[in-house]
């Protein structure tokens, strides 16, 4: 016999010795891939009381959210009730889309006036850490953009007239069909060139008296917006607010002194319902859940139609994704309800977790796909947390900077005592900041949360 012969006959025997083991072994796994994905999981007991809370919200008449949807509406229609129609329209657009379908163009958005200046002609927009000096600087320029700003200023007016905020939620919204109404941008850069110029030509109380407006206005608005994009717009409103009473407090110690009783309103802790994520966590969690459950795999990971897709939907398991969604959620909740050194210590924990909330690895290819989408465009929730706590910064700094003028004493031992008594330590790690005496800068250190990974400086 042959060496080639045999060599053959030898392959044949080893080839007849493996492949049943080998055949089995294949049959094994499909029948558990298959098994894996054959049936979708149950909603867990704590969701299913989730989906069913209700956001309480006024008579529309009342409720300044619609009026702000309006203030970059047309000049000859009321903003509050053209923010109604545009409100009523999105729900329809809402109601009347398929399941998967995304959002359509909403057709009012095309009656939108565009702003008169953009955020980079306004200086208190583009540079509002020195808008009460830069408006002294060039009084005519503040006259003319005010002038030129004045129907987005007085369309505002009529939101911050009225006495509740309350976004509308409802329990279809999802993300991929929820239209946002376009925020007006310019109103900032206005409001806080209207403030500055008043201040420099001598009107302290009438300047004071109007950002109070806003700020309560702002408060409303952090209370009840239910979307994190409200929410956020909102808290950067009322972050500027403090920003420009750093400066008033800074060049106008005489009035400060004058009008401490405003002041110490205007400066008077952020209530509770203002500065809480639970609610934004919630309906953000909702949007996304009702994105899933009617989800097309393929097209959301910009897949070829065909085969491939079908495939695809039977690695989908939709209640498991929004299972595994909400115990990501849960953790952020968690976050939410800790104060002091349990919500330092969670924060910190909270960029750090790989994958919260997913379902055991006990086998891998179950909800193959939904494991994939649930990593793809998560919002980095640490920086909308630090967002948050560093208003609660500007705040206490600011109330501190009050204080300051009031104690006669310098502005070293007032900030050494603040620092011993942990008065300035940041919400979000603990950290107490460095004080530079020199430049007069409280600076809390850079973090790659915030943007750009700045540090956070304030000068008193």
């Amino acid at each position: 016999m042959s060496i080639e012969i045999l060599s053959y006959l030898t392959g044949l025997l080893l080839l007849l010795w493996f492949a049943p083991p080998l055949l089995f072994l294949a049959v094994f796994l499909a029948l558990c891939l298959v098994l894996s994905n054959w049936q979708d999981a149950a909603p867990e007991p704590a969701l299913v009381s989730l989906l069913q809370r209700q956001v309480i919200e006024p008579a529309r008449e009342q409720n300044g959210y619609f009026a702000w949807v309006g203030v970059m509406g047309p000049a000859d229609q009321e903003p509050l009730a053209w923010g109604q129609r545009w409100y009523l329209e999105a729900r329809r657009l809402d109601v009347g889309a398929g399941p998967a379908d995304t959002a359509a163009a909403h057709p009012m958005d095309r009656e939108l006036r565009q702003g008169t200046d953009s955020a980079a002609q306004i200086p208190c927009a583009s540079q509002p850490g020195r808008c009460l000096e830069l408006t002294r600087k060039d009084p005519a320029q503040a006259r003319a953009i005010l002038e030129r700003g004045a129907l987005t200023l007085a369309r505002g007016e009529v939101a911050l007239a009225l006495d509740y905020y309350q976004e509308p939620r409802w329990a279809g919204m999802s993300l991929e069909r929820f239209h946002y109404f376009r925020q007006p941008s310019q109103w900032s850069g206005l409001s806080g060139t209207r403030f500055a110029l008043a201040v420099a030509e001598g009107r302290d109380r009438e300047a004071l008296a109007q950002l109070a407006r806003e700020m309560d206005f702002y408060r409303r608005q952090l209370a009840g917006s239910v979307t994190l994009v409200s929410k956020m717009v909102a808290l950067a409103w009322m972050e500027r607010s403090y920003q420009f009473l750093n400066q008033y407090l800074r060049q106008a110690p005489d009035g400060a002194r004058k009008h401490r009783a405003l002041l110490l309103q205007m400066l008077a802790p952020l209530p509770e319902a203002a500065v809480d994520m639970r609610t934004v966590l919630e309906t953000e969690f909702l949007m996304l859940r009702n994105g899933l459950m009617s989800l097309n795999p393929g097209r959301e990971l910009q897949l070829p139609q065909g085969q491939l897709l079908e495939r695809l939907h039977f690695f989908y398991l939709p209640q498991a994704t929004v299972n595994s969604h909400f115990r990501q959620t849960q953790v952020l909740l968690a976050l939410e309800n800790s104060r002091g050194a349990d919500y330092i210590h969670r924060a910190a924990r909270l960029g750090q977790q790989h994958e919260p909330g997913l379902e055991p690895d006990w086998f891998l290819p179950r909800n193959l796909v939904g494991r994939i989408l649930l990593q793809v465009g998560q919002p980095n929730w640490s920086s909308y947390f630090l967002r948050r706590d560093d208003l609660l910064v500007w705040r206490q700094v600011v109330a501190l900077q009050l204080d300051m003028l009031e104690s006669g004493l310098g502005v070293a031992e007032v900030v050494d005592q603040a620092l011993l008594e942990g008065r300035l330590a940041h919400p979000f790690s603990g950290q107490s900041p460095d004080w530079n005496l020199k430049s007069r800068h409280l600076v809390y250190g850079a973090r790659p949360e915030r943007r750009e990974g700045m540090a956070l400086e304030i000068r008193l």
